[in-house]
């Protein structure tokens, strides 16, 4: 067994005496023993070197408090009423106004008081003016209408109709004998009676009756026609020439329709044609 020495036991005396005045010195230091806070993490982003960062101050503890009542629900919104898509089969057609007088009533007569004197004058350029320009423009001659009995569609066939009209007439007299117009808007619609007379180059002298339905309308400040229909009612000429159904006279007849001489009658036809 080993035994200390002396010199070893100085050794451990010095070495707890150097022991206890480190102790002694921490408590002198530290007279409490130190306490350290929790550990905060914090995403603050840190100072720049050099500078002191200031420490966050720690989050005060949620209130005990009684939990709140739960709000009430909300009440459903009430759902709008969808929309219906407007049936345009159903929709009401505008009202168009109709009546017995126009602003431009005055106009409209002089404007057929023109175009009757155009007629006259065998002036088929001056004549067509008064007809609207479109393929949509209709005339029809009817009844006892011979060579040009037809319905002439567009604005093209009917300058056909008046320019051969025209150019085998010598002269013609145009008397309305009487006029009534109602109007729609910008449209009026005028039914009149024609007596015409005149002599003609292959039928000489003539005289018609001719109940007319014309419908004009207002653009551009002047009446201009649309649909322009004449039913010859009487037509008496002087003479037949060859390639024309013209007769030569025309006596009364009852009401009834016949076929005679290559020339068919309607119903409210009351003329035949005599060799």
């Amino acid at each position: 067994m080993a035994t200390i020495t002396k010199s070893d036991r100085t050794k451990i005396a010095g070495l707890f005496f150097i022991i206890g005045i480190i102790g002694i010195v921490g408590i002198i230091a530290y007279p409490t023993v130190p306490t350290f806070e929790d550990r905060v993490i914090s995403n603050a982003p840190s100072a720049p070197r050099g500078e002191p960062r200031e420490r966050e101050a720690p989050a005060a503890p949620a209130d005990p408090a009684a939990p709140a009542a739960p709000a009430a629900p909300a009440a459903p919104a009430d759902p709008a009423a969808p929309a219906v898509p407007a049936d345009p089969s159903r929709a009401e057609p505008a009202l168009v106004q109709i009546s017995d007088d126009h602003p431009q009533a005055e106009l409209l007569l002089s404007t057929i008081d023109e175009f009757h004197s155009a007629f006259e004058s065998r002036d088929s350029r001056t004549t067509l003016t008064y007809y609207i320009d479109d393929k949509s423009t209709y005339a029809e001659w009817s009844g006892q209408a011979g060579a040009f009995a037809g319905t002439y569609k567009g604005f093209s066939n009917i300058r056909i109709l008046i320019s051969t009209i025209l150019g085998n007439t010598l002269d013609i007299e145009i008397e309305m004998v009487s006029y009534e117009v109602t109007y729609a808007g910008d449209e009026a619609t005028v039914v009149s009676k024609l007596v015409n007379t005149g002599h003609g180059k292959l039928i000489g002298e003539f005289s018609m009756e001719v109940d007319a339905v014309t419908k004009w309308g207002f653009s551009d400040g002047e009446w201009r026609i649309i649909d322009d229909r004449w039913l010859f009612t009487f037509f008496k000429t002087e003479v037949v020439a060859e390639g024309t159904v013209f007769p030569l006279k025309w006596d009364k007849i009852g009401d009834f329709s016949i076929l005679k001489n290559n020339v068919l009658f309607r119903d409210e036809i009351k003329y035949v044609a005599i060799p």
